[in-house]
């Protein structure tokens, strides 16, 4: 982009290549699942231990079957406080999910009304909101075989509206809720309100059959808004209606699936985070089978590159840097740097985050934000960020014998804590080193 009196200044651009490692990012990658229940006695010393240092995310599950015709006590609601706080404190990004049942048996242990579910949610919404920062998405509606949303009395529309407005109502629309079949969604919002709601998926069935275990209809076809499509619809809805949505779930099954094909649907699904741990067979053959990909990722297998490309994967593509020409009445001028930044993830960053230019100089360190939108940088695009800096704010106070560059450098951080998010360029640290800008 060329703008009216601008000439180019001395930049001497840092190397930008993409990077094959992985990244410890918030609000992505793989999960394992940490199951809890109501009333029973938690060993939290034991359970540091089997947490997973690799691992940014963990899904929790909460069944509280034993109270399915009565509401929490208040040593119950301590107890899913304390177990919240746990993960919070272990920097796990929590997938949550409550349920009545944990062994297949949604309709004998779920609640015989509709109002108990609704009376559950309101006593665990001020925990919800509590800790949504530390919260990725809330897993269901508590209703169906493990909280899976199938096999219970209550999957009308009416009651899945009914459901989810108590559910939204709870978490003040802090959190994201994520439900099982694109149906679902599609019968809580209409097709104009789709990206307004906080609104994900998750499918535990991904690759078993062409359905994915019933998550989508038979055949090919696009039905009415509030019928299963065949799958091949469904993921044009995902990838058009949930870029933003951090969806995820479990690969099973044990039919190969061909490497492009896998990615294809991931990237259509925008998917965010999966099981690591089942199902066994589809995670064995991704481990296994080496990856179809071009450099940087050609030496992986399609577990590690999976890997890579769970939720958003944010690479500096490129650096520009433009003077402007010194106005008559400043002594100063100014140059503007843009910088090009591409997601190559199957998935997008659904937070608020910061970007931070960072000069250095004569030994200071300065920081500058730059405005940006993470949460918009879509899955498979690329966006242009600029900042206009003056001389002074570049090289400080010089004179004609100190002339000396000023080395600029790009960061992210999520805004709820400040953590930083990691660029996948090589020689990229907390920072992304783009170059040395000299003085005119």
């Amino acid at each position: 982009m060329i703008f009216p009196g601008i000439r180019r200044g001395k930049f001497q651009k840092a190397p930008l290549q993409e990077s094959a490692g992985g990244l410890r990012n918030p609000g992505r990658g793989w999960y394992r699942i940490y199951p809890f229940s109501a009333g029973q006695e938690i060993d939290f010393a034991e359970l540091r231990w089997c947490l997973d240092e690799e691992d940014t995310l963990a899904l929790v599950m909460i069944d509280i079957g034993s109270c399915r015709e009565s509401a929490l006590s208040s040593e119950e609601l301590d107890q899913i406080d304390r177990i919240f706080g746990f993960f919070a404190e272990h920097r796990k990004q929590m997938i949550l999910r409550v349920t009545y049942d944990r062994e297949g048996k949604g309709i004998q242990r779920e609640p015989s009304f509709l109002s108990m579910v609704q009376t559950h949610m309101g006593q665990i919404g001020p925990l919800l909101c509590r800790y949504a920062d530390q919260i990725l998405v809330f897993q269901g509606l508590f209703v169906g075989s493990w909280g899976e949303m199938h096999h219970s009395r209550f999957l009308s529309e009416k009651q899945l509206c009914a459901l989810y407005g108590t559910m939204k109502d709870a978490v003040q629309d802090r959190c994201f809720i994520g439900v099982r079949r694109p149906v679902q969604l599609r019968m809580l919002c209409r097709k104009e309100e789709m990206q307004d709601k906080k609104l994900a998926l998750f499918n535990d069935g991904m690759f078993a059959s062409q359905t994915h275990l019933g998550t989508y209809g038979e055949g090919k076809s696009q039905g009415s808004w509030k019928a299963p499509w065949g799958a091949e619809a469904e993921f044009a809805f995902q990838e058009r209606f949930l870029c933003r949505s951090p969806n995820g779930g479990e690969a099973i099954g044990e039919a190969p699936v061909p490497f492009g094909e896998t990615v294809r649907a991931l990237g259509q699904m925008h998917v965010c985070y999966l099981n690591k741990t089942y199902g066994e067979e589809r995670i064995r053959e991704w481990k296994e089978t080496p990856c179809a990909a071009k450099a940087p990722y050609s030496q992986l297998s399609v577990y590690e590159y999976i890997g890579l490309h769970l939720g958003y994967r944010f690479v500096v593509e490129d650096v520009h840097v433009t003077w402007m020409k010194k106005d008559r009445r400043q002594d100063a001028g100014a140059c503007q740097i843009q910088i090009l930044i591409r997601n190559r993830g199957f998935g997008n960053f659904c937070k608020k985050a910061q970007l931070w230019l960072i000069v250095r100089r004569s030994g200071e360190t300065r920081r500058y934000p730059v405005p940006a939108d993470p949460d918009k940088w879509d899955s498979g695009t690329v966006v242009t960020v600029m900042r206009e800096l003056t001389e002074p704010e570049l090289f400080g106070r010089q004179t004609k014998e100190n002339k000396e560059g000023a080395a600029i450098s790009l960061m992210l951080t999520q805004s709820c804590d400040r953590q930083v998010i990691f660029f996948a360029n090589e020689n990229a640290g907390e920072e992304v080193p783009l170059g040395i800008i000299f003085p005119q």
